[in-house]
């Protein structure tokens, strides 16, 4: 099992973001092949059009300094659902970063994946992490539509209408309630982006010189449309 909470413990002194941030965050640059420097200190590009989905305000404030970005929520404005793309958002964005959201969403999961790569333009790219290091994927709640918090753990209803209850739940950091549905491996995620329809998939790498040390769950992807 992966130390809790170790992607959100390792803060940089300097600006305090965490492992995950510094990841998404180099990850940007490393898809947009940069040679500007760190986000933080970057001259503002706006021919660089990114979309967040539920970034962390460290990495929204960081991207929107830097590029043509805004950052997205599925319960507030400006809402947006990967299951749910609009016509007038698709192939509009040069990158688009996702960090440790796909663990939370509901299935099918390689649909809300296909709505990230619609997203993209021509030569664009994902930035993507979950947790990962379990022994093996597990989805928690199969064929589940919704579900509801109960007086002890949550209720949750399937796709053929049956009423299930989980009495022991896990929910992680973050707005809202973010519900564990899934654990990954990094084998099984990245499957599932292949069975998205991305064109390349690099897993980022530890670069501890750069703030981003390896960490039990580490677990980030580069997409590409």
């Amino acid at each position: 099992m992966p130390e809790p909470h170790c992607r959100e413990r390792c803060f940089c002194e300097a600006c305090g973001c965490t492992w995950r941030d510094r990841a998404v965050l180099f990850g940007v640059l490393h898809g947009l092949e940069s040679v500007g420097g760190p986000v933080r200190s970057r001259e503002r590009d706006g021919s660089v059009r990114g979309l967040g989905i539920s970034d962390s305000s460290s990495v929204s404030s960081a991207l929107s300094s830097a590029f043509d970005y805004v950052n997205t929520d599925f319960r507030r404005f400006p809402r947006f659902d990967v299951h749910n793309v609009p016509d007038d958002m698709s192939g509009q964005y040069n990158f688009v970063t996702c960090s440790d959201v796909f663990e939370h969403i509901l299935p099918p999961v390689d649909h809300g994946l296909s709505g990230v790569r619609q997203l993209l333009a021509l030569r664009g790219f994902a930035v993507i992490s979950v947790p990962v290091d379990y022994q093996s994927f597990v989805e928690h709640y199969p064929g589940i539509v919704e579900w509801t918090p109960a007086l002890s753990g949550i209720t949750w209803l399937d796709e053929c209408g049956t009423k299930h209850t989980d009495p022991h739940p896990t929910f992680h950091g973050g707005s809202g309630a973010t519900l564990e549905m899934r654990q990954w491996t990094a084998a099984s995620f990245e499957s599932e982006l292949s069975t998205a329809g991305f064109s390349r998939i690099e897993r980022l790498p530890a670069l501890p010189t750069l703030g981003i040390p390896s960490i039990p769950d580490m677990g980030c992807w580069l997409a590409y449309r």
